[in-house]
């Protein structure tokens, strides 16, 4: 994995018409916390990515990462984007987190796909919101990696089977 997070997320909740980041953002926050937290993180920063390079960046980053972050806003929502990434990470078998924003509904699509997954409510508290998410995060990526760990423990005693095997063979050969 190239990184532990994907930010999935609003352009519009990140940068004004011009392309200026919007101060105070709630973006740039998250980014924030999760960078002094040691938690690495992929996001479409500059929206520069358009057409299929667009496409193949956004599914490559998804499939690069171990969790899906969903910062759900009112224009988060209404993206055709977000939905299609969110779709991605659900058939890419992702950790999804979803972060409540603010209170705006869920978009249907979006529903369909987290509607029973908890979420943090950051806009009632956000700064126990974003304790929340950097915990969620923490645990989650100590559990991948003892699962990974155990899965090489797996793979190597498998191995050293086979050889066994193969070695015990050719002596009964000779």
């Amino acid at each position: 994995m190239k990184h532990d997070v994907f930010i999935s997320y609003s352009s519009k909740d990140y940068v004004d018409e011009q392309k200026n980041v919007i101060p105070g953002n709630e973006v740039s926050i998250t980014k924030d916390a999760l960078s002094k937290a040691g938690i690495t993180y992929w996001f479409d920063e500059e929206g520069i990515y358009y057409g299929q390079n667009f496409v193949e960046k956004i599914v490559t980053n998804i499939e690069d990462a171990k969790i899906f972050l969903f910062l759900s806003t009112a224009n988060a929502n209404k993206s055709p984007w977000t939905c299609k990434e969110i779709a991605s990470a659900d058939e890419l078998e992702k950790h999804i987190i979803p972060v409540r924003i603010d209170a705006s509904p869920y978009n249907r699509k979006v529903l369909f796909r987290i509607a029973d997954l908890n979420y943090i409510e950051y806009y009632t508290n956000p700064e126990k919101g974003m304790n929340d998410l950097i915990n969620s995060i923490q645990v989650y990526l100590e559990e991948w990696v003892a699962k990974e760990r155990r899965k090489q423990d797996e793979d190597n005693r498998l191995k050293e089977q086979d050889d066994t095997i193969l070695r015990k063979h050719r002596e009964d050969k000779l």
